[in-house]
């Protein structure tokens, strides 16, 4: 009953198979994204959508259930993302369920039935629930599709060195920056190895698939396009 309600106000993406790239900033999950739209854009896998301001704003206008509904779930799962002590708390709270409403504005608005982006899980910081609740947290809040996470794995201080090279503005062996990697990465990893070990068991969820992020990010892509396509493919 609760379900064919939600399905009613349009607070369901269950027709959609999402691939969420994970892993710390510089690891090159932007980068694979963009090349994987580039080799797969005949084959109706994530295709490329330009989000104006006006046409979010206008999407939310438009769909209010929405909006209530991933703040209401928004409120329950945020302490995973956000450190009480962060002095830009009330930013970055902000971002974070801005992130999630594009989310949705994205998937309601994506033709195709296979979707890839970032969106919340690399912004975890901590993981005091147990497991399987926070993952059912964040299958709730998306709509309930379909979800393979894709963990880009680079070792902390080479993602450090590349976002410096990039032009961040940070010391390079400033310890609280190299614990902020290294907690992200931790982070992802941990996400990693407990889907690897019991997605079988857990609803919506998918094997979890492991890129080498220390490998260019055109390779990459080709992997994961190898994958995806063998996978669609099989349940075509």
């Amino acid at each position: 009953m609760i379900k064919l309600l939600l399905s009613r106000l349009g607070l369901t993406n269950k027709n959609k198979i999402i691939y969420e790239f994970i892993g710390s900033s510089g690891s090159g999950k932007s980068t694979i994204i963009r090349n994987v739209n580039i080799i797969s854009k005949e084959n109706n896998i994530n295709k490329s959508l330009i989000t104006t301001k006006i046409n979010f704003g206008l999407f939310l206008l438009i769909n209010p259930f929405i909006f209530i509904y991933v703040l209401f779930y928004f409120i329950k799962i945020k302490k995973n993302f956000l450190h009480f002590t962060h002095p830009n708390f009330r930013k970055r709270t902000i971002k974070l369920f801005v992130l999630v409403l594009r989310f949705w504005y994205i998937l309601k608005n994506n033709s195709s039935s296979f979707i890839l982006l970032e969106s919340l899980l690399h912004q975890v910081k901590n993981l005091e629930l147990d497991l399987d609740i926070f993952l059912e947290n964040i299958l709730r809040i998306y709509g309930y599709p379909k979800i393979c996470v894709v963990f880009v794995s680079v070792p902390p201080d080479i993602s450090i060195k590349r976002m410096y090279e990039r032009g961040d503005d940070f010391n390079l062996h400033d310890p609280i920056i190299q614990e902020r990697y290294e907690l992200s990465f931790d982070k992802c990893n941990q996400i990693y190895n407990y889907l690897l070990l019991n997605n079988k068991k857990l609803k919506n969820f998918l094997k979890p698939i492991y890129l080498d992020g220390r490998k260019s990010s055109t390779i990459n892509a080709k992997i994961f396009y190898k994958k995806i396509k063998k996978f669609k493919n099989k349940i075509s």
